[in-house]
């Protein structure tokens, strides 16, 4: 299961505090409150994946800024006024009309949420190295080696090390790989 991010504005938290009691009362328990795109966004790029539950406008941002910015393993769940019934937009977005009825939103989340957890299954599977380019390779090789001799580690603990990285972040391994070579030069 994903994180969860509900982000509405101050003045709309009471909307907030019931979608997250639904959710956490229905066994969504890793819910966090964030007010602000620039919080949700930070939130996020910590996160290994997850579902954005928004409104349209938030203090320093609008929606359509924050689905620009946001990272690809996350979605956005928009809660949005207007006539009822589920809209589809981009592959990372779903708008809800509201007012939205408790089992639409439920299910909703739950979907998106089934739909993550696959996405991030095949992202994994994909970075296990089976079609992965020699260039990647190359850097996480490196990776390894920079990791054996600067922290000491075995050539497994390298590599758990850049996998629980990768996961803890959600990037995916030569990413963060490139991360670790980024850092020892500069160190």
């Amino acid at each position: 299961m994903g994180m969860i991010l509900i982000a509405f504005p101050a003045g709309r938290q009471k909307m907030a505090d019931r979608i997250g009691e639904l959710l956490i009362s229905r066994g969504f328990r890793d819910t966090l409150f964030v007010k602000t795109g620039s919080e949700a966004l930070r939130k996020m790029s910590r996160l290994a994946g997850g579902i954005l539950i928004c409104s349209r406008q938030l203090p320093d941002m609008h929606y359509t800024e924050l689905l620009d910015y946001m990272p690809p393993h996350f979605e956005m769940l928009l809660l949005d006024g207007g006539p009822p019934g589920r809209q589809m937009y981009a592959d990372n977005i779903v708008i809800l009309q509201m007012p939205v009825k408790v089992h639409e939103l439920i299910e909703t989340v739950r979907i998106m949420d089934r739909a993550g957890a696959a996405h991030r299954a095949e992202r994994f599977l994909s970075e296990s190295g089976r079609n992965r380019d020699p260039r990647d390779e190359n850097y996480i090789r490196n990776a390894k080696e920079v990791l054996r001799y600067r922290r000491h580690m075995s050539e497994e603990e390298a590599h758990r090390y850049l996998q629980k990285t990768s996961m803890d972040s959600g990037r995916s391994l030569a990413e963060t790989a490139q991360m670790v070579l980024l850092m020892a030069v500069m160190e």
